[in-house]
Parts: C-alpha cells; structure tokens; sequence
C-alpha cells in the first residue's frame, strides 16, 4: 500500500496546489478565490518553471532586427518578442559578456514592464517624473521613447540603487535622466510640475514570483494592507505635482486587486479631479510576468 504523495485535488484543491506547487495558505486561498482552477494551476507552472531572459533593444542606438542580427551572427540563439523592442534569448549567456552589452545596445526588461513606459507614452521634451525608479529600466525605456530629447527625474529612497540607474545610464548613453534621492515619508519628492509621472510602487510582487522565488514565503498577507497605504500615499502625494492634463501611470507587478484596482477606485473617490483613462492587468504567462497598470489624467 503506496500513501498518495499529494491531497486530492478534487476534494481539497487548494491543499493540493499548496502541496505540489509549494505556496503558502494563504496566497494560495486568495488564488483560488479569484481565479479559476485552471489559472492558479497556470500560475504554479509559471512561477516554477524556467523562462527565457528577455531583452529590450536600445532603440537610440540600433534595432530589434539589427540586435537579432547580431547576435545570430554570434551564435546566439534568439527570437522576437510581442513588444517592438523586445527580444527573447533563448539559450543561456553571461548577459555582460553578450556582445553590444558594453555599447549599450540593450537592457535585461520583461515585456510586461515594457507596456508601462509605452502607456505613459512619453514625448519629446516633456519633463517626466519616474518615482521609485531603481534599477532604471523603466527610466530608460522613458529616454528612448523621448528621443532622449526632455527630462527625466529618477528618484528612489536608496542611494545603492540609484547608482545603479547611473551605471545604466552611462552604458546606454541616456543625457536626458537625473537621479535625485528621497526620504522613505516622500516629503521631499520633486515638486515639479510635470507633464507626466510613471509610479513603479513598491508592492508584494506575486506577479513575478517566478523572478523572486523567496518572496512567496517571505511576505505576509498583513503585509499587503500595509504596502496598500504606502501605495494610496505616494499616488496622492505626487498628483499633485502634475500640470493641469498631465497623466500618471500606477504600475506594479502584483496581483493583488487592494494594491490594483481597488487603489485606483479609492484614488478617484478622493481625487474627482483625475479620469482613469485605461487599466490593463496581465496574468503571468499572458504573456510574461504579472502586473498591472493604470493610466490617469488630471483633468484641465
């Protein structure tokens, strides 16, 4: 007689997916809340399973068809990915030592967190506010859409990180970013105004546990209320820093509707002044990593 390795995914679906996928309770509960079967079965094959790193080419420099080019030429094995500059590597590299890395033909980015700078939809010469901006990815993305003709102000609460975002700026030629460091309260966030502000806020990150596998046991559900008010304080706190019809993006990379929807819906009760303009939620899988984004405009 052989015990079953697993519960019984009929009669006690959530203890099975605990078992075979290995997420904590809770999380788990809340999943299966809100999902269906078959999406929180999706979610443990992504968040376990290996994916190829995605690239996005530097588009000041060169091309997704020029980058893939050369690396074919070198050997390397790629393909296209759905956003316009992505590009998926396929084998396994030493990313510093690809070529065009020291040029600064590209940077490591999910397509995911590609469509939140293309949501924002930077212009040329615009003053762009990116709050919470470490490593930069984001920030730079902002810069190629630009032009790299503007100004971008990159603010983060740790001065480790923001050399990080000018080690990046550095090897990708950006001119227009300035990095500017905060206290944790915000109290000095740039007063502006801006015509845009991308906001990358801290969250729970259950969107892209796959990326940051520790993180499914290090946060608590508590954890997400209190992430939820730091969240509604710094969206308040810099709208008001924007010019009459200037716009906001509100990323993050959870799942979690109180750090989503349910935030924008509670900004607007107090906030008549701005319009949501446009959501989009991505499972992971769907077809990266997990987030969400919501476009905002402060009416004139």
């Amino acid at each position: 007689f052989k015990s079953a390795l697993f519960s019984d995914p009929q009669s006690d679906f959530v203890e099975y997916f605990i078992e075979a996928y290995s997420f904590p309770k809770w999380l788990s509960e809340r999943w299966a809340d809100q999902y269906s079967q078959d999406e929180v079965f999706a979610l443990g094959e992504w968040f376990n399973s290996v994916h190829p790193i995605t690239l996005r080419a530097n588009c000041l420099k060169t091309s997704r068809d020029e980058l893939i080019t050369l690396f074919r030429e070198n050997d390397i094995e790629v393909s296209a990915g759905d956003e316009p500059e992505a590009i998926h590597l396929l084998g396994s590299s030493y990313i510093q030592g690809l070529p065009g890395f020291d040029d600064g033909l590209f940077m490591v980015q999910d397509q995911v967190a590609m469509k939140a700078s293309r949501l924002l939809n930077p212009k040329t010469g615009e003053n762009i506010l990116d709050l919470c901006a470490a490593p930069g990815t984001k920030t730079g993305h902002l810069a190629e859409l630009m032009n790299n003709q503007g100004s971008i102000t990159a603010c983060d609460v740790s001065s480790y990180r923001l050399k990080q975002i000018e080690e990046n700026i550095n090897r990708m030629d950006y001119s227009i970013i300035e990095t500017t460091p905060i206290q944790k309260d915000g109290s000095d966030i740039p007063s502006g105004p801006f015509d845009a502000i991308l906001i990358d806020a801290p969250c729970s990150n259950t969107g892209v546990m796959g990326k940051r596998p520790e993180s499914r046991w290090r946060i608590k559900e508590s954890d997400i209320n209190e992430l939820v008010e730091i969240q509604k304080k710094l969206l308040l706190m810099v709208s008001e820093n924007l010019t009459p019809d200037g716009r906001i993006v509100y990323s993050t990379c959870s799942l979690e509707p109180e750090e989503n929807e349910k935030l924008i819906v509670r900004f607007l009760d107090q906030k008549p002044d701005f319009s949501l303009i446009r959501e989009q939620k991505y499972l992971p899988g769907k077809p990266a990593d997990g987030g969400y984004q919501a476009l905002l405009i402060r009416k004139g």
